[in-house]
């Protein structure tokens, strides 16, 4: 059992938020994600900014950066951009497998789309920067549509859905 110390050392690293999400999320924890990333918001360990947002039929794409290693500079921002200016958002569809720069997209029922789209020159992995889309459409307003995860360099899993509806 970790004593109140072990805990707050413990939300105090990034590797907390990169691995603690997914398992929230599984378990329908929306609420308690959202209060963890808010938290990490707070304490400067996270961020997240908006890229570029591109409508597809009755769809809204929106590509962000997260970080779980602070805030993401402003020569930075302005570099992915430039980067994401030229990137069909609309092509973006499904991948999966553990693979490092890879994203995955299930829907609500947990039926699995996959189609090849290698978004690795997106990610500046070096950084702990990763670039995630995230869809909604105006029929569902209540909920996003998407679960959203990218994979780290190491191979671990990290991040969560309804960022649109949040950040």
């Amino acid at each position: 059992m970790l004593d109140k110390q072990a805990l707050q050392q413990q939300l105090a690293t990034p590797e907390f938020y990169k691995k603690v999400f997914p398992g929230m999320l599984r378990k329908g924890k929306r609420k308690d994600a959202q209060e963890t990333w808010d938290n990490a918001v707070h304490k400067g360990i996270a961020d997240a900014v908006l890229l570029t947002e591109a409508v597809n039929g009755s769809f809204l794409y929106k590509v962000y950066a997260f970080s779980v290693n602070g805030s993401i500079q402003e020569d930075v921002i302005e570099e992915l951009k430039e980067q994401v200016n030229d990137f069909d958002v609309n092509q973006i569809r499904y991948e999966a497998v553990g693979v490092p720069g890879y994203f995955a997209v299930y829907d609500r029922d947990g039926k699995f789309f996959q189609e090849d789209y290698e978004i690795m020159a997106l990610c500046r992995q070096t950084e702990g920067i990763y670039i995630v889309i995230v869809s909604e459409t105006e029929a569902d307003e209540l909920d996003c549509p998407y679960i959203v995860y990218t994979f780290n360099p190491d191979g671990s899993l990290w991040f969560w859905t309804m960022a649109r509806k949040y950040l």
